[in-house]
């Protein structure tokens, strides 16, 4: 495992190459976001997310969500774009907010667990941003610690639980809110699965009333 500390508020590309490359060969590499630190690998290619299942010792059938850099690529990963999630982006988005919508075939199974939903978000980071951008494909945003424990918003705990399993770490210190995104479902009536940075009173004054997932 390699460790990269990043200090400058905006990362130079030239900082971010190796992790791209490593991510683009079917590695590992563990990144910022404005939330927590995530586990990133292709996620168009199956044999990298497996490790990333197998890195979280992560049941296969809980499935990971992924990470794009800008709001036109999210079409091409999905099979259509309500209008709700549209509203929704122009006001959350880069930001810690995963919208849950049916995937495309270009999505491997394996990133869903077999399911036909995805996860998608753009992070608010500008390490995560240009990575995701050299690499030039999503990447997983699954959060970067051992199923079970909490989230890391520093690389402390990452390098003793899972550092010697993946092979870049970007250490870009403390996360800005150190919680995860908020996941909100919008293949049926607007569900809230896991309320995170973003809370359910924001969503509501963009899109009216939502639901969450224990009231079903």
């Amino acid at each position: 495992m390699k460790l990269v500390k990043i200090e400058k508020p905006v990362p130079e590309a030239r900082e971010l190459i190796e992790a791209a490359e490593i991510i683009k060969a079917g590695g590992l590499v563990v990144f910022p976001t404005e939330t927590v630190y995530g586990l990133g690998a292709d996620a168009l290619n199956p044999c990298a997310v497996a490790r990333v299942y197998e890195v979280k010792r992560r049941p296969k059938d809980q499935p990971l969500s992924i990470a794009v850099a800008e709001v036109g690529a999210i079409k091409q990963f999905v099979q259509k774009i309500p209008e709700v999630a549209q509203r929704l982006w122009q006001r959350f988005l880069p930001g810690p907010l995963t919208l849950i919508l049916f995937k495309s075939e270009i999505i491997p199974d394996i990133v869903t667990g077999g399911n036909k939903k995805i996860g998608i978000r753009i992070p608010d980071h500008p390490v995560a941003l240009s990575l995701i951008r050299l690499v030039a494909r999503p990447i997983t945003a699954t959060s970067a610690n051992l199923t079970g424990k909490p989230s890391p918003n520093e690389v402390t705990n990452i390098i003793s639980d899972i550092g010697d399993k993946v092979d870049l770490i970007i250490d870009a210190g403390p996360t800005k809110f150190g919680q995860e995104s908020t996941i909100l479902d919008l293949t049926d009536t607007p569900t809230i699965l896991r309320i995170g940075a973003i809370s359910r009173a924001e969503i509501e004054a963009i899109i009216g009333p939502v639901q969450y997932a224990s009231d079903i």
